[in-house]
């Protein structure tokens, strides 16, 4: 062979080379993206039934307090129908009116506590899975 057939053929062993590096390492990514991409399927799992059950829990607990509310409504309604003075039912209308209030805010706190909860159990294996999958897509593009 001459020299120029042997360049011929060493560039093209060459190449031939460098595009299955390629074809490899593109077949590397795609798996890599394909587990990713379960991993993400099963991190949305996690996270949707984290957001069923919290916000089922919540459905509850606010049946829970309106049906307490009912409750004490009717307890107090029932004690001013008893009532002999003005006075006196200025003091219960004052007492209930404050329980309730204090009932409510504290409601709304516990609520805003469990939402705040929920939020993160939520967010977490999304997170989580971001950045993994974002580390994995940078080690499969950058091996050799």
């Amino acid at each position: 062979m001459s020299k120029s057939n042997t360049d011929v053929f060493s560039v093209l062993t060459q190449s031939q080379g460098r595009a299955q590096q390629a074809v490899d390492k593109g077949a590397r990514l795609l798996q890599e993206l394909a587990e990713i991409a379960r991993d993400n399927a099963e991190a949305l799992a996690v996270s949707s039934k984290a957001a069923a059950a919290g916000f089922e829990s919540l459905g509850l607990e606010a049946a829970a307090f309106g049906q307490k509310n009912f409750e004490n409504t009717t307890a107090a309604m029932k004690s001013l129908t008893a009532v002999r003075t003005p006075a006196e039912l200025f003091q219960l209308q004052g007492e209930f009116v404050r329980a309730m209030f204090d009932s409510l805010l504290s409601q709304s706190n516990r609520i805003g506590d469990t939402l705040i909860e929920l939020g993160g159990q939520i967010a977490t294996p999304l997170a989580d899975r971001y950045i993994a999958a974002v580390d994995r897509v940078k080690v499969a593009t950058l091996q050799d």
